[in-house]
């Protein structure tokens, strides 16, 4: 993501705590910021592929889908196939990385539900709008935050998330 934003933060933190408390064993090789951009993020993991070798980086984080997708892109352009990828996983189940889940070249992604983002925005305006607080009519936790579950986007169950066509 971008440097400070805590999105990116707290994904990362996250991710990396879930494989700690699982006792994988754990070595961060590597760090930064891809401004949520797709070529960004190729450059940066082209840059951790010279400097490691494609065989030491096992997974990679990325905190969003086209970060994710970009480190796909450096792989490939690196001449890895695809059984040779490291485990990558994005966020945000965008249309080009459920086609990456598809093919195989992601291995996972997260729902980040922008549509009850949504309806969340719209019941507490609806609550403003009608004079009553939020906070006491709506289910906000602390009586502030609308807090809505990721769902995990994996080749098992990406059937659930495509467009019908």
């Amino acid at each position: 993501g971008e440097t400070g934003h805590q999105d990116a933060l707290l994904r990362t933190e996250y991710s990396v705590r879930t494989l700690t408390d699982a006792g994988v064993p754990t070595e961060k090789l590597a760090n930064d910021t891809a401004d949520w951009q797709r070529g960004q993020a190729s450059i940066r993991m082209g840059q951790w592929l010279r400097e490691f070798g494609s065989g030491s980086i096992e997974a990679v984080f990325a905190n969003n889908d086209d970060m994710a997708l970009g480190a796909i892109d450096a792989c490939l352009d690196a001449g890895m196939e695809q059984e040779d990828l490291p485990f990558i996983v994005g966020v945000d189940a965008t249309p080009p990385a459920l086609k990456a889940v598809a093919a195989g070249t992601l291995q996972g992604t997260v729902q980040n539900d922008a549509a009850g983002q949504a309806e969340q925005i719209l019941a507490i305006c609806c609550a403003v709008m009608d004079g009553k607080d939020p906070g006491t009519t709506l289910s906000l936790e602390d009586g502030k935050y609308a807090w809505l579950e990721y769902t995990t986007v994996t080749a098992e169950n990406l059937a659930e998330f495509l467009p019908e066509e």
